[in-house]
C-alpha cells in the first residue's frame, strides 16, 4: 500500500525542503532564449529545473524547440544564470544552474533566478525526468513514457497514453489519459494535496488507492478485490491488467471518465 510508504517519506521530504535555500526572482529583469534541437521522434527528454515553471507540449514539427525566459531582481542575476544542454539525435538533457551572487564574506553566497520553460517535442517522445522545485509543471499530448516532479507546486497532464510517474510534495495533481498503456504502470503521489485522474470509460487496469487524510471517489465502475474504505481501496477496472497507484497524505482522490471530465471539475 501507498499509504505508510509515503508517511515514511515526510521526514525525509522535510529535510530536502529545509535544504533548498534559493532565491525566487521577483521578475524585474528577463531575457528569453529560444533554441532547437534535433531528437529523433522517440527519442527522449529530460529537463531539471529549479525556481520556475515548466511546460512540455506535443508539436507536428521535428526536433524539440525550447523556449526559456531567465529572471531576476537585476542584470546580474539574470546574466548569471545558466542553461546547459547536451543534445543527439536520441537524447536531449537541459540543466538550470541559478545565478550565484556573492552577498560578502560574513554573509556566504546566495543562489538566485528563475527559469520558465516551453518546450515543443515530438509527441512520442519520452520524458526521462522532467522537474522542478518551486513551480508547477504542464504536460499535453506526449504519447510516450512520462516522467514528472516538483516540490512546490501543481502537476498537469492531458492526453497521455504511455507510463507515467507524477509526483508532488506540496501540490494538486490533475492527470487525464485518453488510453491506458497496456505494459507499465501509472502513478501519481502528493503528500499536501489532491489527485484527480481521468480515464476512458472502459478502461481496464489495477486500482490501488490511499491516503491518511482524505477520502477516495470515483464515477469509473470497479470491483473491489481486496478492500474498499473511504481512505483505501484495491480494486480492478475493467478486464484488470495495467496497475495504477494513487497516493496522498493530506488530500483526497478522485476517478473520473473523461466523458464526465466537465462535470468532475466543478
Amino acid at each position: 500500500m501507498l499509504k505508510p510508504v509515503l508517511a515514511n517519506r515526510l521526514p525525509a521530504l522535510s529535510a530536502v525542503l529545509l535544504s533548498l535555500i534559493v532565491g525566487v526572482a521577483t521578475g524585474a529583469e528577463s531575457a528569453r532564449v529560444e533554441q532547437t534541437f534535433p531528437l529523433k521522434p522517440d527519442g527522449r527528454v529530460k529537463l531539471d529545473n529549479v525556481n520556475g515553471r515548466v511546460e512540455v507540449r506535443s508539436w507536428t514539427d521535428t526536433g524539440v524547440k525550447m523556449e526559456a525566459v531567465k529572471e531576476g531582481r537585476n542584470a546580474e542575476v539574470v546574466a548569471g544564470i545558466k542553461i546547459h544542454t547536451q543534445s543527439t539525435a536520441d537524447e536531449l538533457s537541459i540543466k538550470t544552474e541559478l545565478a550565484k551572487i556573492r552577498r560578502g564574506w560574513w554573509r556566504g553566497n546566495s543562489h538566485e533566478g528563475t527559469v520558465n520553460y516551453v518546450l515543443y517535442v515530438p509527441a512520442g517522445v519520452e520524458l526521462g525526468q522532467v522537474s522542478t522545485v518551486n513551480g508547477s509543471v504542464t504536460v499535453a499530448g506526449v504519447k510516450g513514457a512520462v516522467k514528472a516532479g516538483t516540490v512546490n507546486g501543481n502537476i498537469k497532464a492531458e492526453g497521455l497514453e504511455g507510463p507515467a510517474k507524477l509526483e508532488t510534495v506540496n501540490g494538486n495533481i490533475d492527470a487525464a489519459h485518453v488510453a491506458v498503456p497496456a505494459t507499465g504502470r501509472l502513478e501519481a503521489t502528493s503528500v499536501n494535496g489532491n489527485i484527480d485522474l481521468r480515464l476512458p470509460a472502459k478502461a481496464s487496469a489495477e486500482l490501488d488507492a490511499s491516503t491518511v487524510n482524505g477520502s477516495i471517489r470515483s464515477d469509473v465502475p470497479f470491483t473491489v478485490t481486496t478492500k474498499s474504505a473511504r481512505r483505501d481501496v484495491e480494486a480492478r477496472l475493467g478486464e484488470g491488467g495495467t496497475p495504477i497507484r494513487l497516493g496522498t497524505v493530506n488530500g483526497s482522490i478522485r476517478l473520473h471518465t473523461l466523458a464526465n471530465e466537465h462535470a468532475a471539475i466543478q
